[in-house]
């Protein structure tokens, strides 16, 4: 998955995006295993919008080593299938992000992982667990809570994981030149 987001206000990290914006497109675009238990869920993602109405909001918390938050963020996101094409769209909500203060993220950790566990007819949650290091060397940890609602698609049949591998963005970039943020992240189902 290749990402380039429209926009960000100043002071914002486009890393926050990999870690707490973009779940649904991670589940999107996994490379699946040969057992997947995603592939009926994308299957039947067709033209539907994933997320809804009754899709709860998504949190993500982003903490030093101290416990004290440096991100708080809620959202809710919609991803929308049109001609074969995913677009995700990400309302903010609520939050903050005081990762300026650090420099800015410089790493994102990789692997690390998402669980998305069934929690009825047509939904499950996603928890994501992450840690990054910022320009000032702090490493902050963090965990998204990530709802997913598939409208009128299947339901997973099983819990599955999904390994982040790779997470770049932009954000020396983006914080010191005010460059466009770009983001690149590969996951798959392990």
């Amino acid at each position: 998955m290749k990402n380039s987001a429209v926009k960000a206000p100043t002071g914002w990290d486009p890393g926050v995006i990999i870690m707490i914006c973009c779940d649904n497109l991670r589940l999107f675009s996994a490379k699946q295993r040969k057992d997947s238990t995603i592939s009926a869920v994308r299957t039947g993602l067709r033209s539907l919008q994933f997320g809804s109405f009754v899709n709860s909001h998504r949190q993500g918390t982003i903490v030093d080593s101290l416990g004290n938050p440096v991100v708080h963020m809620k959202a809710k996101g919609f991803l929308f299938i049109e001609d074969g094409v995913a677009k995700s769209r990400t309302v903010i909500l609520d939050g903050f992000s005081n990762l300026d203060k650090h420099g800015g993220i410089t790493k994102i950790t990789t692997p690390y992982y998402e669980k998305i566990t069934p929690t009825g007819p047509n939904t499950a949650a996603g928890l994501s667990t992450y840690q990054l290091v910022c320009a000032d060397g702090t490493v902050l940890t963090g965990h998204t809570n990530y709802p997913y609602v598939f409208n009128d698609g299947p339901t997973l049949s099983a819990e599955t994981t999904l390994e982040v591998h790779i997470a770049e963005s932009n954000s020396q970039a983006f914080l010191n030149n005010g460059e466009s943020p770009k983001l690149k992240v590969s996951i798959r189902e392990v």
